[in-house]
């Protein structure tokens, strides 16, 4: 027999917001009806100091702006986050709501100095490439130079290293360049083509110009320093004259639309987080796939907020939405469909789906039409700053497609293509040749052949084109041939390089996929397409004579020679400990590995001695000096001793034991450290068999400490999964009540509220009688 029982909607209601309540309470969420947040500075999530730089407040009248304080050249501040270099933003309202015509945006920031107490402030902005180099991570700077009570500013290069031609070129740009006022400044961007930002300086009358070149897109992304190509976005810093003793001051006044003016008492001083993220693209918006999910790449940026968020906003056009018109309308009744984070957005044409007819000319086929919006939203709390951000803001004028609907009014869309063609070989208007850029670029890197060396090819973004795919957004692969075939594929436009590891002739040809994947083509003599793959390059690079492609593909030469051994000195090393294996890192060797040997040594530094003759020595000085030491034949004799490879000793050996405990292993470059608090060095020397040059010496210094102790480790999983088990805990508490109101029966008639409450307290009492 199945019983039933009745359950209180306000019984089950009070347990959920208990719980709810109770969940919040300890976690300290917080529903905050204000769009605007509060932020400081001084949490580490935005600037970092360093050297006795701080971050301050700067009176202004009866306003605090936030400023940079820099006690001496070392001094620095830096941004560590994702920075807007190019955007859209909606333009607002009357009320302040976000409507559907859209702003263009640049990177713009308001500095401004109270006392010109340096000699130089520098700004340096690091990006990604357009065209890759060497260095892999493009340095652009904004320069001022303090002279009387102006500054004079150097727009792009830094001003030279060396202290003669450095005064050489301040003396020239203050003599030729604009006089600023030092009291606000404006830095802007504008006007962006092949990696190449226009870049202006105003104090609000005169104006200093210049630009930025090699930027590898709309925003500069933050990459750690822990990686090998760091990226850091800003970086402050002040240089003095000598002698100087004042501190430099720098006001930030706003960046990027958000103001950085302080509220609040002294000490606890707030900025007014009032501004919304912006999207900024990583690939380029032309079309979308048809049939597929939209599939826009961009990431979305805060100057205050450390973790933005955006939600797609969608709908494919039907006929019947064009005649009632109001097509860029948001909210709930509009036709977008908000499409959660993971969620599938299929661009899918339906029986009403408006399709536009063939336009002449048109080498894609638009299916349908297309509109979306990212809602951008700088807090993942219910508050927070908004936007809505339409996607064909970004669209290049040519791709779009403008319906007029129903109200009279136009509207722009973006089209849902199916794209099956792909990139072709075109030639310049200006009859440039790439050969010749080729040419200039080996000349100007001076390359050579060896061991991780490379040649950075120029921009190829005149000699090829898509209908749908810009240049920045083909995938690249680059086919060659020397003394051996090689191949670089999966490139992005900006990581077109080859290897050389051989010196001699090189012959390469450069491929492209568009972004639907589709392979090459050339116009045959008979006037067709016919497309080919990657693996055709290579048979025309290896066969030339029995190719089909070899008076349709271009192929690219140039030469390289074996350039010589060089050797780059190691840094600083991690610190080694008695009796446990020490592994060292590889020396940088720069040259073919079949043309040059080298021998690697083991000696010990005698540091207690060193100290007790001159005085003590650091591991950073130790560093500077260990070349100097070796070479010097009494210093050498008087500190430096030299350990045995382990497979050398003899048992009968007087040292065996000692040598032995070492364990030096110079294939390997590993030891076993004896000596705490001493200095070990690892010489490596080299020889270049084909020039016959003297040896080459590199050394390699590594400081060792007492042999570390193995500390059980504090248990932290509590502490790390502390808020886990309160809402395991609070879930819990919520289960039994409910439990409990299902599985006491009243005995009594009434309001089911009391029934249960007492019910509750009887147990309670039965619970507390058995304890």
């Amino acid at each position: 027999m199945t019983k039933k029982r009745r359950l209180s909607i306000t019984s089950l209601a009070f347990v959920s917001v208990a719980s709810l309540v109770s969940a919040a309470a300890i976690l300290g969420g917080t529903v905050s009806a204000s769009a605007d947040r509060d932020v400081s500075l001084t949490g580490g999530n935005y600037f970092y100091t360093y050297n006795d730089a701080e971050i301050s407040e700067q009176q202004e009248g009866d306003s605090y702006y936030t400023s940079f304080v820099f006690a001496d050249g070392d001094s620095r501040i830096t941004y560590r986050k994702n920075l807007a270099y190019h955007w859209f933003s909606s333009v607002k309202d009357d009320e302040g709501n976000p409507t559907a015509e859209g702003a263009e945006g640049y990177l713009s920031t308001e500095i401004g100095f109270d006392e010109l107490t340096f000699e130089t402030f520098t700004i340096e902005f690091q990006s990604q490439q357009y065209t890759q180099t060497e260095d892999g991570v493009t340095n652009n700077y904004v320069t001022f130079i303090a002279d009387g009570g102006d500054v004079y500013v150097k727009i792009g290069e830094p001003l030279a290293e060396d202290a003669t031609e450095r005064a050489d070129e301040i003396e020239t740009i203050v003599s030729e360049s604009v006089a600023l006022s030092p009291d606000r400044l404006t830095i802007s961007f504008s006007d962006y083509a092949s990696g190449v930002y226009q870049v202006s300086v105003t104090d609000g009358s005169a104006t200093a110009e210049g630009e930025f070149a090699n930027v590898g897109g709309s925003y500069a992304n933050y990459v750690s320093s822990n990686s090998e190509t760091s990226v850091i976005p800003l970086t402050y810093s002040a240089q003095f004259a000598d002698g100087a003793s004042a501190p430099a001051t720098m006001v930030l006044y706003s960046f990027n639309g958000q103001s950085f003016e302080l509220f609040g008492d002294e000490g606890e001083r707030l900025i007014n987080d009032d501004t919304p993220p912006v999207i900024c693209l990583t690939e380029s918006v032309t079309t979308v796939e048809y049939g597929r999910s939209i599939s826009a790449n961009y990431a979305v940026i805060d100057m205050l907020a450390t973790s933005p968020r955006a939600t797609l906003n969608y709908y494919v056009l039907t006929n019947e939405q064009l005649e009632a018109g109001d097509l860029n309308a948001t909210g709930d009744e509009s036709n977008f469909v908000s499409v959660s984070s993971g969620s599938a957005s299929p661009v899918i044409r339906g029986n009403d789906s408006y399709v536009p007819d063939a336009e002449e000319g048109e080498n894609f086929k638009t299916e349908c039409l297309v509109k979306f919006y990212y809602s951008v939203q700088d807090s993942t709390a219910s508050g927070g700053n908004t936007d809505n951000v339409f996607i064909d803001w970004y669209v290049p004028a040519e791709y779009k497609y403008t319906v007029t609907a129903g109200d009279g009014e136009e509207y722009d869309f973006i089209r849902a293509t199916d794209d099956g063609e792909g990139a072709t070989y075109v030639t310049p208007a200006s009859g440039e040749s790439y050969q010749q850029l080729v040419d200039e670029a080996l000349a100007g890197q001076e390359a050579s052949a060896g061991t991780d060396k490379y040649f950075y090819l120029p921009s190829f973004e005149n000699f090829i084109s898509d209908n749908v795919t810009l240049y920045n957004d083909l995938e690249f692969s680059i086919y060659y041939i020397s003394s051996e075939s090689g191949s670089a594929t999966s490139l992005a436009s900006n990581e077109l390089s080859i290897e050389l590891s051989a010196d001699g002739l090189y012959r390469f040809a450069i491929y492209a996929t568009d972004s639907a994947g589709n392979d090459m083509y050339y116009i045959n003599e008979e006037g067709e397409k016919v497309t080919f793959t990657g693996s055709d390059l290579e048979a025309l690079l290896e066969d030339p004579a029995n190719s089909d492609l070899v008076d349709y593909v271009p192929v690219y030469q140039f030469t390289v020679n074996y350039g010589g051994l060089t050797v780059t000195d190691p840094e600083g090393q991690e610190i080694g400990y008695v009796g446990t294996e020490y592994s060292a890192g590889d020396f940088e060797i720069s040259g073919l590995s079949s043309n040059y040997t080298t021998s690697y040594t083991l000696y010990i530094f005698d540091r207690l001695a060193y100290t007790r003759d001159n005085g003590p020595i650091s591991y950073a000085q130790f560093i500077g000096m260990v070349s100097e030491l070796f070479n010097d034949p009494e210093t050498r004799a008087a500190y430096f001793q030299t350990i045995t490879p382990a497979d050398e000793v003899e048992n009968t050996d007087p040292d065996y034991e000692l040598y032995t405990d070492y364990a030096w292993d110079p294939d390997n470059l590993s030891f076993v450290p004896q000596e705490d608090n001493s200095f070990y060095v690892i010489r490596m020397s080299a020889k270049d068999n084909i020039y016959n040059t003297g040896e080459i010496e590199s050394f390699m210094a590594i400081s060792v400490s007492a042999a570390a102790d193995h500390l059980a480790g504090e248990d932290d999983w509590l502490e790390n999964n502390l808020v886990s088990i309160i809402l395991l805990c609070v879930a819990g508490v919520a289960l039994i009540g409910i439990v409990l109101l299902i599985v006491i029966k009243p005995k009594e008639k009434g309001d089911i509220d009391v029934i249960d409450e007492n019910a509750t307290k009887r147990s309670a009492k039965k619970l507390k009688a058995n304890k």
